[in-house]
């Protein structure tokens, strides 16, 4: 499945960076866009699922078409992180890879699919610099070409986890719209998504660095597990 999945991944991101390219190129100071490619051990899993964050602070750049296949090696060497220094301490990567334990404890590990709902992000600046969302104006192009969208058509998700929180909303609605969903809140901090272009389990919440902080990334988690438990049962 990930040589085939990720060929056609690799057809659609040519078409699309070669369409952006002959209009626009990708301002210095930000990185992107980014690019996923299906782990090897991702059609083994007993739940097959997306973990979808805002953006990436640093990583690869967009400068011609052949670039595409870089950023997906890009994607694939960076392993879920495995190789970052500051993962142990990173409450996206803690929150993600606990819940993956819970969703498949057989494994494989580091098997399940990380994405970004805004595609371009800040370039990394040793001296801090700017992070967090970039102006619409950069993202406008990538969230109108509904690569997510077209991503979990190839991937066939069971579950699909969005920790975007309520200001990525309108990116949300831009890739798949007349989405359904209700308002995040410390009492709701997790909201069932609804879409023709989604699996049946799509979840919202927030970023899991909020979560930390407000003591809700185990009731969150447990949401997401019980529902998933709930949804193979009935099959």
């Amino acid at each position: 499945m990930p040589r085939n999945v990720n060929d056609k991944l690799s057809d659609l991101y040519q078409r699309v960076t070669k369409q952006f390219l002959s209009t626009s190129s990708l301002p210095k100071d930000y990185v992107g866009p980014f690019l996923i490619s299906c782990p090897a051990g991702y059609a083994d899993l007993s739940t097959k699922w997306m973990y979808v964050g805002q953006e990436t602070l640093g990583w690869m750049r967009l400068s011609r078409q052949n670039d595409a296949r870089a950023l997906m090696s890009e994607y694939s060497k960076f392993n879920l992180a495995a190789e970052y220094k500051r993962s142990a301490r990173s409450p996206f990567w803690t929150f993600g890879h606990a819940l993956d334990k819970r969703l498949n404890g057989a494994g494989p590990s580091r098997s399940f699919i990380w994405d970004n709902i805004a595609r371009i992000g800040y370039k990394k600046d040793e001296d801090g610099g700017k992070n967090g969302r970039v102006d619409y104006e950069h993202l406008e192009f990538w969230s109108k070409s509904k690569l997510l969208a077209k991503e979990i058509k190839l991937l066939s998700p069971d579950l699909v986890l969005f920790v975007t929180g309520p200001r990525y909303d309108d990116l949300l609605e831009v890739e798949f719209p007349e989405i359904k969903f209700k308002s995040l809140s410390l009492d709701r901090p997790v909201c069932r998504l609804c879409h023709p272009a989604l699996p049946p389990l799509s979840f919202r919440s927030y970023h899991p660095a909020f979560l930390r902080r407000v003591h809700k990334e185990h009731e969150v988690a447990d949401h997401i597990v019980k529902a998933v438990k709930t949804h193979h049962a009935g099959k």
